[in-house]
Parts: C-alpha cells; sequence; structure tokens
C-alpha cells in the first residue's frame, strides 16, 4: 500500500478516536416519563413529567388534537410542573402534549 494511503487511514483513525466520544455522549437524546395531570379547576390544571436530562419544558394544549396553545418553562431540570391556566373554558375537554429541550437542543 502507498505510504501517503497508510498516512491518511492512520490520521482518519487518530480523528474518529478523538472525535467519537464527543458524538457519541448526544445520541441518545432525553426521555420522558411520569406525565400526569393533577389540580384540576375549572380555569386550570397542572400538568407535570419528569426527563432523564435537564431541560426545559413546554405544554401544548388546546381543545382540539390540533392543540394551538402552548405553556412553557425555560429552566433546566430533570421535574417540570407547568400550571396551564390561559384560555381554560370550564366543561371543555382538553388535549395536550408535553416536550422538553436540553441544553444540545435534542428536543422530545
Amino acid at each position: 500500500m502507498n505510504k501517503k494511503i497508510k498516512d491518511f487511514i492512520t490520521i482518519l483513525i487518530i480523528q474518529l478516536v478523538i472525535s467519537l466520544p464527543f458524538y457519541i455522549s448526544n445520541v441518545h437524546g432525553i426521555s420522558i416519563t411520569s406525565v400526569r395531570v393533577s389540580n384540576i379547576t375549572s380555569n386550570s390544571a397542572t400538568v407535570e413529567w419528569n426527563t432523564d436530562v435537564n431541560s426545559d419544558g413546554q405544554v401544548n394544549y388546546g381543545a382540539t388534537t390540533n392543540l394551538g396553545l402552548a405553556d412553557t418553562h425555560s429552566s433546566l431540570v430533570t421535574n417540570h410542573k407547568i400550571i396551564v391556566a390561559n384560555s381554560i373554558n370550564p366543561g371543555t375537554r382538553y388535549f395536550f402534549s408535553v416536550e422538553s429541550k436540553d441544553a444540545s437542543d435534542n428536543v422530545v
């Protein structure tokens, strides 16, 4: 094999060994668990969930599955709690989803 090709392969392997841990450490993303709703009143509800890494939080909600409304918090935490109180009407069924984003911009 040509010396230039051997040198190229050696440099490529060294770069992979040096940089691969940085890529691997961020592959798994975030996991959300234990989503729950509590303290339901005629005009508000508390939505809580946990993440496996520090992240912010957002509750998307609405009277249809299109959702359309959102409340957020920007604290990077693993235990999330948002009180949804904007545009809540008594006797209306609401749909919701939660999401979180970590410091590396991984979103779940």
